[in-house]
């Protein structure tokens, strides 16, 4: 394993954990800011090349957005965060993305280091952005005009929140976010950003057309182990609208 990044500048630092059919490339603070110049802002969250699924993800517990990571590590084939405790909470954040599968695997760990007994609320919010690599910022057509406004669903049979491409003619690109633990509830709207302010979001809407989800569990203290809480990024064959993977439960 190599040691921790040192606590400086994580923001200004990007990553990558990355398989052969997919990868999520963000900031060492746990953050996706608008990074890349080809698609400007573009090139970060989770892709399975050549299309983009994600712009990312946040976490909050009890209604308060994760902070940033205090600590970044890297080891073989994974990135893992900490960050500051919230809610009472100790939090962890580990990512990869296994080969031959178009799925990137986000582990959250909660750990309640207090002898008592008790729940949490657990929300994540994520932003979609179906795109393909090309066109870029300036072609013609450029990439916003290419790549029409994308367009969420949640299935509660699954537990899974599905985003598509809409318009009269929509690319056949779909992406899936689920749980190991299914949630309680999942919504769909363009309001869904998590921690990023309004004043925040032009980075994100120079070139994309992506909308918003969010994932919402209520645990006890049962479900507040060491365990992590796996979610899966994925993109989805047009053939299969909940995917291959229903089945891979990330442990």
């Amino acid at each position: 394993m190599v040691p921790p990044t040192p606590r400086q500048r994580l923001a200004d630092k990007r990553y990558v954990a990355a398989g052969d059919r997919t990868y999520v490339i963000g900031s060492e603070d746990g953050r996706f800011t608008p990074m890349g110049w080809h698609i400007r802002g573009e090139m970060g969250g989770v892709w399975a090349h050549p299309i983009k699924l994600l712009d990312g993800y946040w976490f909050a517990l009890d209604d308060q957005w994760i902070p940033q990571a205090s600590s970044f590590t890297t080891g073989t084939g994974y990135v893992q965060m900490q960050f500051p405790t919230t809610a009472g909470l100790e939090v962890t954040r580990t990512e990869f993305a296994p080969d031959s599968s178009p799925v990137t695997l986000v582990g959250l760990t909660l750990r309640n280091s207090e002898n008592t007994t008790r729940s949490v609320k657990l929300t994540m919010d994520s932003r979609s952005e179906i795109m393909s690599a090309y066109p870029w910022g300036w072609t013609t057509p450029s990439a916003k005009a290419f790549n029409g406004p994308d367009t969420g669903s949640y299935d509660p049979s699954t537990g899974t929140l599905i985003f598509k491409e809409s318009g009269s003619e929509p690319k056949p690109w779909y992406a899936a976010i689920r749980a190991s633990v299914a949630p309680d509830e999942g919504l769909t709207g363009s309001d869904y950003w998590g921690p990023i302010a309004e004043d925040e979001r032009a980075g994100y809407l120079e070139n994309g057309n992506g909308t918003g989800g969010s994932l919402r569990w209520n645990l006890s203290d049962a479900n507040l182990q060491q365990q992590p809480r796996w979610c899966f990024p994925e993109r989805l064959p047009t053939s299969c609208k909940h995917g291959p993977h229903t089945g891979f439960s990330g442990r």
